[in-house]
């Protein structure tokens, strides 16, 4: 009897413990579920029904790997995957350095445009795009500043139930109206611009690879502040709860779309703020006046953890690569802490893209497109190399089948990104 209330007991803290650990894998769900959720994965709904449902699946399974390994190394050495990258070689550490800083503004400046889009729309302000992005980045400037890993794991714990929370709701009051027939699950007719939109939604779907250099980074930002590491099963346990509500979310988006603008015969808006924008109306106007408040505030909400998530989570990246190239300077820079510095000329460079170089914009995304392809295959080889190295412990090392799993995920990405980069050279797009 009593080994059974110990054993109780035992299993009880083995669970709190799990949950306390839980906090880097919900950062990821948030950085995750910005554009690529409320943008790309509702235009698929909204374009294809529930012919990319299976499609969104395989995508986030493909990359999953890929992109635990990030905790899992972390967790396994104490270190972040840069450090494994500069074991490597230098011009690996150089390589992801300039392709990071060259397409983090853009990001940046993208999901900040997609929320103040949805501000204004929500709000009817006529303030202008510049203006209310300065004003927003100032504002998670300074919470992030102020309140640093501490701060923004506390409001990702109480943001992104709230945000997944609405967006099942919504989600569920939709389900009444798609077609569920087996022929509206069928994968769509493959012509050229079907398959780039589905090459670029598993690009993104649920997160570009490189997500996994924040999921290590901020497993040792959680140890820091804890005093103490994960576990390899609190690690897992954390990323699994994350990664499966990214994965949960980007099909609840797919079937907003497909319940609430599949078959309507309404144009989809252009642009990522527009589209949403347009979701938000078409959703209340289907379900009722009443539900704007939902999904207006879910949508937001969305955006708002995306854009707090990524504003931390670059110059942790930053900081991390000048002291991989220079010890002495990774935690200072002009007597400055590296982070706040970084935070600070990452807010400015992206207001600056936005008031200057607006009629470029889009072809600095579709660069930030290619930076992801180029990226992605590179990333998932360092990553398995990496987690299956002598560095990591016998036991720590995932299974054959995580093995076997891994390397199936890394061809399937090479072969999409080489079939991207055909098409779109023979298409002329």
């Amino acid at each position: 009897m009593n080994h059974n209330v110990e054993s109780r007991a035992l299993s009880h803290q083995s669970l709190r413990a799990s949950f306390g650990a839980v906090g880097p894998g919900l950062l990821f769900a948030a950085a995750a579920v910005g554009v690529s959720h409320l943008v790309h994965a509702t235009q698929a709904g909204a374009s294809y029904g529930l012919g990319m449902f299976s499609i969104v699946i395989i995508a986030c399974l493909t990359k999953y790997p890929a992109i635990r390994f990030g905790g899992d190394y972390a967790s396994a050495t104490g270190k972040n995957l840069i450090q494994s990258y500069r074991q490597s070689g230098l011009w690996v550490v150089l390589l992801y350095g300039i392709a990071q800083i060259f397409s983090m503004c853009f990001v940046i400046s993208a999901v900040s445009l997609v929320t103040v889009g949805l501000i204004k729309s929500v709000f009817d302000l006529a303030l202008s795009d510049t203006v209310l992005v300065a004003f927003l980045l100032t504002v998670v400037t300074s919470i992030l500043i102020s309140g640093r890993f501490h701060l923004l794991e506390k409001l990702t714990k109480f943001v992104v139930p709230i945000f997944t929370l609405l967006i099942v709701v919504a989600t569920l009051m939709v389900v009444s109206r798609i077609d569920w027939s087996i022929s509206n699950l069928a994968w769509p007719e493959i012509t050229v611009s079907t398959t780039l939109f589905i090459i670029v939604l598993g690009g993104f779907m649920p997160a570009p690879v490189d997500s996994s250099v924040l999921q290590s980074l901020w497993v040792c930002a959680k140890a820091k502040d804890t005093g103490a590491l994960p576990t390899m099963a609190e690690s897992r346990f954390d990323f699994n709860v994350g990664f499966v509500a990214s994965l949960i979310l980007a099909l609840c988006f797919l079937l907003l779309g497909a319940g609430v603008m599949h078959g309507t015969g309404v144009p989809l808006a252009k642009g990522a703020a527009a589209f949403s924008s347009q979701v938000i109306e078409l959703f209340t106007n289907v379900m009722g006046q009443w539900t704007y408040p939902l999904i207006a505030v879910a949508s937001i909400t969305v955006m708002f953890s995306t854009l707090m998530t990524l504003l931390d989570g670059y110059p942790r990246i930053v900081a991390s690569i000048i002291r991989e190239l220079s010890p002495k300077h990774g935690e200072r820079l002009v007597g400055i802490p590296t982070y706040d510095l970084v935070i600070v000329l990452l807010s400015f460079g992206s207001v600056t893209v936005i008031t200057l170089l607006m009629h470029s914009f889009s072809a600095f995304i579709n660069l930030t497109s290619v930076i992801v392809f180029v990226l992605g295959p590179v990333l998932a080889y360092l990553n398995h190399r990496a987690i299956f190295g002598e560095e990591i412990p016998a036991a720590s090392r995932p299974g054959l089948l995580m093995k076997i799993w891994s390397i199936a995920g890394l061809l399937v990405m090479m072969l999409l990104g080489v079939l991207y980069f055909y098409l779109r050279a023979t298409n002329n797009v």
